[in-house]
């Protein structure tokens, strides 16, 4: 496998050095890709500016929609190990964003194919974020929060194109909350549990992401960080056992989802 650089954040460290370290020091590996993955200085100013120029957008749709693709671009690009197809066609549809593994991301993927997110301190449970090949954005400037439409046209297209990962930017974030079986967290729950036990699918997540995630990048955190608290919040409001059997406060919910997904 070829030596690879992380672009911009790594001062010479290599993604065959990090890869070593996964089996004789996990700690240390998750410290480093946290390390690189984070923002530089120098671009931490540049996504500030983006973000304050999104906050600062008129309402009008145009305006706010470029600004959001725009910083969402860019955060991508910066995170390293994905790149970004703008605007790609389905026959079916025009995405926002596919994103695609960088060649830093293809070789990470290659040698390791997850990141160390979370190491418990107590147990040492190291807790990883598997690397999806690639996975879809959707900017949605809105002026309040998204709703079932937005999420099932979405789940429509990750089916069609076989994918098991979508995030949704907005500056509101979904409908309903994590605790709860309605709205779009409550769709995007339920569609976790069709894809389970319908297609065998344990991975499968649509999350948001919205201007208080994005605020946290300023803060220090990385896109996986986010992620990763996401897809945890989403396993954990389903409220289920570690094989997702459906519970019977859940079955009426999941019907009706799927009922809405099919008149989409």
């Amino acid at each position: 496998m070829q030596m690879s650089d992380f672009s911009g954040n790594s001062d010479g460290l290599t993604i065959d050095k990090v890869i070593g370290l996964f089996n004789d020091q996990p700690e240390l590996s998750q410290k480093l890709i946290t390390e690189y993955t984070k923002l530089s200085e120098s671009n931490a100013k540049d996504y500030k500016t983006l973000l304050d120029n999104l906050k600062s957008a008129s309402r009008t749709t145009s305006e706010k929609g470029l600004k959001l693709e725009k910083l969402v671009n860019f955060l991508i690009e910066k995170s390293y190990f994905y790149t970004v197809k703008h605007n790609a066609r389905t026959s079916i549809n025009q995405i926002d964003q596919l994103i695609t593994l960088s060649k830093e991301g293809f070789n990470f993927y290659n040698g390791v194919g997850k990141i160390p997110c979370e190491i418990d301190s107590k147990d040492k449970i190291i807790r990883y974020l598997y690397l999806p090949t690639a996975f879809l954005g959707e900017c949605k400037n809105y002026s309040g929060k998204i709703d079932v439409s937005i999420i099932g046209k979405v789940y429509s297209v990750m089916t069609t194109l076989d994918m098991n990962l979508a995030i949704i930017f907005s500056i509101e974030g979904f409908t309903g909350t994590y605790g709860g079986w309605n709205a779009g967290l409550g769709l995007c729950k339920a569609i976790k549990l069709i894809e389970k036990h319908k297609n065998g699918r344990d991975y499968f997540y649509i999350i948001d992401f919205n201007l208080l995630d994005f605020n946290q990048i300023l803060k220090g955190k990385n896109i996986f960080d986010i992620i990763k608290q996401k897809i945890i919040s989403l396993d954990e409001g389903i409220n289920c056992n570690v094989n997702y059997d459906i519970e019977p406060n859940q079955k009426d919910f999941v019907e009706e989802a799927s009922n809405i997904i099919k008149s989409l």
